[in-house]
Formats: structure tokens, C-alpha cells, sequence
């Protein structure tokens, strides 16, 4: 089953299902509402696909910009309980991390990395799946398993409060996806026949007995007394710790101040060669344009460099193939040559400023230079094409003699 498939039962049924008895087992008194009024349609969730998270490694880019390590939530989640839920602070965060086979979901190493960022986190799973999810998620009770198909919630996991920080860079993310790219759907409302409340799983307490609680009890306080006596040994661990953070950041601000100066030198170096490449080509037109009428030397001052450059080299060999132009441009230190798309690009310049024309059928035609005459009849200079820069149309005298 692929991934989009899982996703739709999330809007469906098996989603309001899953929802409500989450809301269920978070907020008892959803439940009081229900009873009281017989409905959940207070209950809303939003439902964002492909939400990427980042943690950041320490390491740098070329550019000595920090270079983080992406997660990707299959999907997020924002349940609202109820209408005064943002007034009181309960609106809640699930992410979902969707499996559609025994490979995929076993052989997933980057599940832990999920945790923290929202108030629940579920493996999502096919019914055939369950007991694959189960295992792959014993590991850490802050892992829930979800059966996509039916709704139903086979482990409830323990709930995390993420960090500001946390909760932050994952709404960034949302905020970003929304204003450039599209979410996964729309608001869902639950209604009262949607949904069959079904319990949330409970731990076992059958075999609890006396004992087990007075040990319990005898353990907390142990550690009572291990804490009081090593507080003295923890402050100073704490302070040894905090320099080395200190450390440790400078060195990291150093890293990133010498890979940034690399980054600048490179950027110098780079702009050097390309002016030095430009004023090598700006010398090489101007000498041919002296050699080429008035009227077209303004033309092709009005093209680019490389315009230019092929226009002399079909000047040079009157009737070429567009293929060859490339290979009998003079040749230039730090100047590459031109694609074939480059040269046709050029070609069409050309031919819109009239400068050339092609001889003969599209296949094994070539390209010819046209002859550019003057007209004094409409331009008060010398040329005929308004490509050129001195061009000045007859009307405008006749305006400014009126």
C-alpha cells in the first residue's frame, strides 16, 4: 500500500477516529462534552504532508553557512479539542511517520530523530503491519502505533512538551510550506457519527502487588538521598561543562569566520576572471566591427558579446551550418566555447536585427550575412534598422518642425 493511500484514511473516517480518541485520552473532558451535548463536531485537526525538521551538526557549507541534518514528517498534525483550545493552551501537535511495509518500517533508523518536535509521535501502519509496529516501537514508550486502515489506537505513547526552540522550527516550516507550496488538505471537523470512542490501551497493573510498591517507594527515596549528596559534584560538573560550551562556540564562530573570508577569495577570484574574460571579447569585437559598414557596427553594438562574435565568424565563412560556427571562433584564453543552443540563441538575435538569413532547407541550409542598406527616406542618419543606435525615424523631424 503506498504512502499517498495511508494518507487519505488520515481525512476519512479512520482519522476522525484516531483523532477523537486521541482528544479522548488527552483532554477527559472532551469526553464530559460528548455526553453532554451527544457530540465531538467541537473537535478540528489540520493535517500538513512532508514537514521537514532540521538539527544542526556543527558543520558548514562552502560558504561557511551551518549546514543541518533533514527530517521529514510524513505528517503533522494540529488538533484543536475544542473553540477556547488557543485561549487555554491545549491545542496539541501528532506527528505520523507512515510504514507500508516490514522493510521499511524495521530497517527505519531516523524514527528517534522525530521525537521532540510535536506532543505525540505514532507509526502509522496498515492493519497487517501491527504487530511490526509494536515491536519497532517497544523500545521507547514516547512511540505510538496507529492503525491507518481502521483509526484505532493500539499504543498510546507518552506525551513530550517540545521545546520553544523545537516547536518553533517546526511551525516555521508549516508557515513556509503554506505562503510557497501546498499543504496535504484542508480543516477536518468531527461530527458525532463519525467517530466510535474506543478507550485508550492502559498499562497492565494485574500483577502489581504490595511489595512491588513498597520497593518502589524504597528506591525513590535512595535516589532522594543520591541526589542530595551529589549536588555539590553536579554544580561543578555544570560549570566545567558550561566552558567547554563556550569553547567549543568560539571555535565553531572561528571555523565559520575562515570558511566565509575562503568563500569571499573565491568570489574575488571568480569576478577577476570574468572581467578579464569580458575585456578580452570587448577588444576582439571592436577590432572587427571597424572592418564592417557604419550602419552595422551600430547594430551590433546594440547585441551582446557573443551576438557579436558569431556574426563575424558567418561573416568570415559566408554560408555555414549552425553546428560548425562553434569550432572557427577565434580562439581566447579563459573563454569557453558556445554550446549549440547558445550559438542558435545568437543566430536569432541576429536574424531578428536583420543582420543574417538562412540559404536554403532547415535541414542542410546555411546561414548567410544579409545586406544592411541605408534609406535616408525613413532615417535621419544613415541606417535603416531601428536596432541601430543612431537610428532616428522621419516623423520625429517632421514632429519638431511643426
Amino acid at each position: 500500500m503506498a504512502h499517498e493511500n495511508l494518507k487519505q484514511y488520515l481525512i476519512g473516517k479512520p482519522g476522525k477516529d484516531f483523532v477523537t480518541n486521541l482528544t479522548s485520552a488527552v483532554y477527559d473532558f472532551t469526553s464530559k462534552i460528548r455526553r453532554a451535548y451527544g457530540s465531538y463536531d467541537f473537535i478540528h485537526y489540520r493535517i500538513f504532508e512532508e514537514v521537514t525538521v532540521r538539527e544542526y551538526t556543527g558543520q558548514t557549507t562552502r560558504w561557511g553557512e551551518e549546514k543541518p541534518e533533514h527530517f521529514r514528517f510524513d505528517c503533522v498534525l494540529y488538533v484543536e479539542p475544542h473553540q477556547a483550545a488557543l485561549n487555554k493552551r491545549q491545542i496539541y501537535s501528532v506527528g505520523v511517520e507512515l510504514k507500508n511495509s516490514k522493510g521499511d518500517l524495521m530497517g527505519d533508523k531516523k524514527i528517534e530523530h522525530y521525537l521532540g518536535y510535536t506532543d505525540f509521535f505514532f507509526i502509522g501502519v496498515p492493519s497487517n503491519l501491527i504487530d511490526d509496529a509494536m515491536e519497532r516501537s517497544e523500545s521507547d514508550e514516547r512511540i505510538g502505533v496507529v492503525d491507518v486502515e481502521t483509526g484505532k489506537l493500539v499504543k498510546m505513547p507518552e506525551r513530550i512538551f517540545p521545546t520553544a526552540e523545537r516547536q518553533k522550527n517546526l511551525l516555521e516550516q508549516i508557515m513556509f510550506s503554506r505562503m510557497f507550496d501546498e499543504d496535504f488538505r484542508n480543516v477536518v471537523s468531527v461530527k458525532v457519527e463519525d467517530v466510535e470512542v474506543i478507550p485508550a490501551p492502559l498499562k497492565d497493573t494485574s500483577c502489581i502487588t504490595i511489595s512491588d510498591t513498597i520497593g518502589d517507594n524504597n528506591n525513590k527515596e535512595a535516589e532522594i538521598i543520591g541526589r542530595t549528596g551529589s549536588a555539590v559534584g553536579s554544580m561543578e560538573n555544570r560549570e566545567r561543562t558550561e566552558g567547554e560550551n563556550r569553547q567549543e562556540q568560539g571555535d565553531r564562530e572561528s571555523s565559520i569566520e575562515v570558511a566565509r573570508e575562503a568563500a569571499r577569495l573565491r568570489e574575488q577570484a571568480r569576478r577577476e576572471k570574468h572581467d578579464a574574460k569580458v575585456a578580452a571579447l570587448k577588444e576582439e569585437v571592436a577590432a572587427m566591427n571597424d572592418k564592417v559598414p557604419a550602419v552595422v557596427a551600430s547594430i551590433l553594438d546594440g547585441l551582446s558579446l557573443n551576438d557579436q562574435r558569431i556574426y563575424h565568424a558567418i561573416r568570415r565563412n559566408d554560408g555555414i551550418q549552425a553546428q560548425y560556427i562553434a569550432e572557427i571562433l577565434p580562439y581566447q584564453e579563459g573563454v569557453e566555447r558556445p554550446s549549440i543552443a547558445t550559438v542558435k540563441r545568437s543566430i536569432s538575435s541576429l536574424t531578428k536585427a536583420g543582420l543574417i538569413e538562412r540559404e536554403g532547407s532547415k535541414k542542410a541550409g546555411q546561414y548567410i550575412i544579409k545586406k544592411v542598406d541605408c534609406a535616408p527616406d525613413s532615417c535621419l542618419v544613415c541606417a535603416k534598422s531601428p536596432l541601430c543606435k543612431q537610428f532616428r525615424h522621419v516623423s520625429e523631424f517632421m514632429h519638431e518642425s511643426e
